[in-house]
Parts: C-alpha cells; sequence; structure tokens
C-alpha cells in the first residue's frame, strides 16, 4: 500500500512541476510548496498517528476498536514505553 502512495506522489510531482513552476512563477516556489506539503504531512504523523512498538496483534485491535472501550490497552502501553526509554 505504502509504495503505491509513493508512487501516486513521484507521479504527479512528475507530471505537474512544470505547470506549477510557470504558473508559480520559478522553481523555488513549487518546491517551497512541495516541501511545505512533505512538511505538513510529517507533523500529522508525529501527532495523530499512534505508535505501535510493543503491541501484540490483539493489542492493537483493541487500541484500534474505538467501540470497544479498551482505553486502558493505550494508557498501559505509554506505562511500559516510559519505563523501556529510560
Amino acid at each position: 500500500m505504502g509504495f503505491v502512495f509513493n508512487w501516486l506522489c513521484a507521479f504527479f510531482v512528475t507530471k505537474f512541476e512544470a505547470d506549477l513552476e510557470d504558473a508559480m512563477g520559478g522553481s523555488f516556489a513549487v518546491y517551497f510548496l512541495f516541501g511545505s506539503l512533505s512538511f505538513v504531512g510529517v507533523l500529522y504523523v508525529l501527532v495523530l498517528v499512534p505508535e505501535t512498538k510493543g503491541l501484540s496483534e490483539e493489542e492493537l485491535r483493541m487500541m484500534f476498536d474505538k467501540s470497544a472501550g479498551h482505553e486502558h490497552i493505550y494508557r498501559d502501553y505509554e506505562k511500559r514505553m516510559s519505563v523501556i526509554s529510560r
């Protein structure tokens, strides 16, 4: 799934870079736009995507099952990670 997204992004950059360069008045503005979009994507991942390192498959299922009410799994995981990272 990730490789498809990577190929699509590469395709769109290649397809629209020249048109955007003409429309925005130079390559600096286009690469600033692409860099800004990449930075926003990094912020999204850092802030909104939970860390799943060290969790079992069952814990992951419970963590992502919003209707099950298993919030304690995530709290327990954070406690374990704080002990490990010391």
